[in-house]
């Protein structure tokens, strides 16, 4: 479970904050029209979840097009709750 989503540009303008979204297995951050992450910026995104934490993977979607369109960075990342345990459509025993 995914709770507290958060987000701080140092501005504390509300009308150019980034939206979250949850969805299955995904936490993603939109930009707001012309609050792009800028180089030399820092912001913070952050969330408060009951699962113990696992390798996994965050994607970086670029805002202006070019080469390359996104980097994958490999960090620590909630687990899979018990009810996932086929989430990869593999069937088996336990």
């Amino acid at each position: 479970d995914l709770t507290a989503l958060r987000f701080h540009d140092g501005d504390d303008l509300e009308s150019n904050d980034w939206t979250s979204q949850h969805q299955g297995d995904q936490l993603r951050f939109d930009m707001a029209e012309g609050n792009s992450l800028d180089w030399g910026s820092l912001y913070s995104f952050s969330f408060e979840t009951n699962r113990a934490p696992l390798p996994g993977s965050l994607i970086l979607g670029m805002a202006e097009l070019g080469t390359p369109t996104q980097y994958e960075l490999s960090l620590l990342v909630p687990t899979l709750g018990p009810d996932d345990i086929f989430r990869d459509g593999a069937e088996g025993e336990l």
